[in-house]
């Protein structure tokens, strides 16, 4: 089929023993022109920590997958799959513009939590939800999964933590609010401590 762009496909394996299906884009992604952008960091989350902090978590559950593609540019994401030519019709993993455009997406959301007076740091499809008292992050939470929820997307129940604690695991490292000190969880641990 002339004007499309076929990619190999692969599975990964995830923790859970699941597979995640990754589209090769590296050719793609070598005409996809980049564009600086602003995203929420570790650095700017436990910034926002402090010893009064109670902490909650959530993840979105295939994020990247709730975002549509426009129909002219679906024949750029093609691949076969035994024998057969498939397409994506949301963004995939592995195309380079993804990380950008949903943060884009995002920061709107964010923005209108933190104007309700919630602390929260988005990471892709994590997000760090902060309070100074349990009730202020139950509210944040509540608030968080009601607008996530109406906007359409699905948290992912098993990787979230909904109940308010004083220590939490975010991107891969354990905060705790209590002693104000980050380690890595246990599969990354490679250095000490850090004291915030």
């Amino acid at each position: 089929m002339k004007d499309q762009f076929l990619s190999p496909i692969f599975l990964r394996p995830k923790k859970n023993g699941e597979y995640r299906m990754i589209l090769n884009l590296k050719k793609l992604n070598e005409y996809i022109e980049y564009h600086h952008f602003k995203m929420d960091t570790f650095e700017s989350a436990i910034k926002l920590v402090t010893s009064k902090s109670f902490m909650a978590s959530i993840d979105l559950r295939h994020a990247y997958y709730s975002v549509p593609i426009a129909e002219e540019h679906q024949k750029f994401l093609r691949f076969y799959w035994n024998g057969k030519l498939f397409q994506y019709t949301c963004l995939p993993n592995g195309i380079s513009s993804a990380p950008r455009i949903f943060t884009k997406l995002l920061k709107p959301v964010y923005s209108s939590l933190r104007v309700l007076g919630h602390v929260n740091v988005g990471y892709i499809d994590d997000s760090l939800l902060l309070g100074e008292t349990i009730e202020e992050c139950n509210k944040n939470v509540n608030d968080t999964i009601e607008l996530m929820s109406k906007l359409g997307f699905v948290i992912h129940e098993d990787k979230s933590v909904f109940q308010p604690s004083k220590q939490i695991i975010f991107l891969g490292n354990i905060i705790d609010s209590e002693n104000m000190i980050i380690t890595l969880t246990a599969d990354k641990k490679t250095k000490p401590s850090k004291r915030m």
